[in-house]
């Protein structure tokens, strides 16, 4: 029993540790660049905005993915629209509904942001062997299958 206690010990400080390393090597990544004058959300929102293509996304699907209520989707979607990185447009069926879409302000921000992503994922799979990163990718896998499940309930 001792040593489950350690192993639970040790695993939930490397994981704090490393969520909030991550942060910071974010909000660093967006210091560096004085054009990108956003939040470390607004950046999870841009990302959000790109990764539903072309057809852009519907404030409520935004707000869904994101995790958080319709209303703080909408001001941060204002936000953005301010700053120039996202447009707004009526859903093209549904006047009621509103279309995000990325500006290419937008897409340049996000393209950055891919960019430092795949460095440093470059970067760190240099610290592993082959095997030693195929183990990587099963242990996050299998991290992120229990936190979805935990989600679900």
């Amino acid at each position: 029993m001792e040593r489950m206690e350690r192993t639970i010990a040790s695993f939930n400080e490397l994981l704090t540790d490393f969520y909030l390393n991550l942060l910071r090597l974010e909000e660093k990544t967006l210091r560096r660049n004085p054009r990108i004058a956003l939040s470390l959300h607004d950046v999870l929102l841009i990302h959000a905005v790109k990764g539903s293509g072309a057809e852009g996304v519907t404030v409520s699907r935004l707000a869904e993915k994101l995790n958080i209520s319709r209303p703080s989707a909408t001001v941060a979607v204002n936000k953005l629209a301010k700053k120039g990185c996202v447009r707004k447009s009526s859903h093209p069926t549904d006047g009621r509904v509103v279309c995000v879409y990325l500006t290419k302000e937008g897409e340049k921000i996000d393209a950055y942001l891919m960019y430092f992503q795949r460095y440093l994922i470059s970067e760190m799979s240099r610290a592993f062997s082959p095997e030693e990163s195929d183990c990587l990718v099963r242990g996050i896998s299998k991290m992120n299958e229990v936190f979805v499940q935990n989600i679900g309930n």
